[in-house]
């Protein structure tokens, strides 16, 4: 089944690029336009390259051959010469059955000095079972840091692609602790700088899409991990920082002031919008159903929940919770639209722009992927936003 979104173009977007690394996307010409027109739009374009095949190519088996040729021209002309390239091939590849390691160590081989990885773009093949694009990619723009010979005080956040908030207690509690510097990928200028990230004592998970290299960075570069995703619950929140402190080897941190104060802001928020029924979508909050059961569990009115079969996160705990404790809610899957034309509430305040768009409501909470929400302070901003988004119901501004 086909399944499409409603476009955002004016979102800002994060390229994840590894310092010192180029891309050649290997395909047919028809399957590389699209990626031609991201890379141009976000000001990637001189870290990428094309090799078109063609049905001949294909045909003579010759289609190996010229990815190593391709990668020796790359190499003449592109100055300073990158340490690393990631092969992107599409669908064609999985037809054509490439024995990847050969190919890998041919190219080793050949070109020494270099680093190959290669990243699957195979969007006819979505099996429940297979590791998502995602997560593959992620992967392997951390599979290239070699291990340090010791360790600093420095934490690694993965997974996300936009910083905390400077006012986030997050950042104060590690400068409490004496934790630094924090280091992401889209932060890292050079390649010294990415190679400082296996120097670090901790990484954190921020989104569930860094899974696979959180368990990566404790086998293959002794950096253990701790999986602490946005939150709307302050007793999720609470006990991340209580475990953090742990790993740390810290003691637990007096957390009453933030949770006292984030308190206040639910209670208000809850007093203000009343009975407005809110719609949560997964385009807003990663995990739709644990936002919901955070929300609910204040006192809110969640009316519609949006959700996809094979969400970002794991959700299947809140999920079953929320439609056990909340059946009057509707759940609707939007990758499905025979229900979608006769969707309308005005009336309806939503957290996410999509679900605002398909209920015909404009009073939305313009949020996505909780890009920007973290910790108590995250909470705050969201009661913040939902006031100012609620305002709109009798026409206050």
């Amino acid at each position: 089944m086909l399944s499409y979104y409603l476009p955002k173009p004016a979102k800002p977007h994060t390229v994840l690029r590894i310092p010192g690394s180029h891309t050649l996307f290997i395909g047919l010409s028809a399957c590389s336009r699209r990626h031609a027109f991201h890379e141009s739009m976000y000001g990637d374009r001189r870290n990428i390259s094309f090799l078109f095949i063609t049905e001949a190519d294909v045909i003579s088996g010759d289609y190996e051959n010229l990815i190593g040729d391709a990668v020796s021209e790359l190499l003449d002309v592109l100055h300073p010469a990158p340490h690393i390239f990631l092969l992107g091939v599409f669908c064609i590849d999985d037809f054509l059955g490439t024995d990847e390691e050969a190919l890998m160590a041919e190219l080793q081989l050949r070109f020494p000095g270099c680093h190959f990885a290669v990243e699957h773009i195979d969007p006819v093949s979505m099996e429940e079972n297979r590791q998502k694009s995602g997560m593959k990619k992620t992967r392997n723009m951390y599979r290239f840091l070699d291990p340090a010979d010791r360790h600093d005080q420095g934490i690694n956040f993965l997974g996300n692609f936009v910083s905390l908030d400077p006012e986030c207690e997050f950042l104060q509690l590690l400068e409490q602790w004496g934790a630094g510097p924090v280091r992401e990928l889209f932060h890292c200028e050079t390649y010294e700088d990415y190679q400082a990230m296996a120097k670090s004592r901790l990484a954190v998970g921020m989104r569930h899409v860094s899974d696979d290299v959180m368990h990566c960075m404790t086998d293959d570069l002794d950096i253990p991990y701790y999986y602490f995703p946005t939150s709307y619950d302050m007793d999720i929140v609470a006990e991340g920082y209580r475990k953090l402190a742990g790993l740390l080897d810290q003691p637990e941190p007096d957390l009453g002031h933030f949770m006292q104060e984030t308190a206040k802001e639910v209670e208000q928020t809850v007093k203000e919008l009343g009975s407005t029924p809110l719609a949560i979508d997964c385009s807003a909050f990663l995990m739709p159903f644990q936002g919901a059961a955070a929300l609910l569990k204040y006192g809110f009115q969640v009316r519609y929940i949006f959700y996809k079969p094979f969400m970002a996160e794991p959700d299947e705990r809140a999920e079953q919770w929320v439609k056990q404790h909340y059946p009057h809610i509707q759940f609707l899957r939007k990758d499905r639209y025979d229900h979608m034309d006769t969707l309308c509430d005005p009336e309806c305040l939503a957290i996410g722009v999509d679900a605002a768009r398909l209920l015909k409501t404009e009073k939305v909470a313009d949020i996505w992927h909780d890009e920007g929400y973290f910790g108590f302070h995250g909470i705050r901003r969201l009661m913040c936003l939902l006031r100012e988004s609620g305002m709109k119901q009798d026409g206050r501004k």
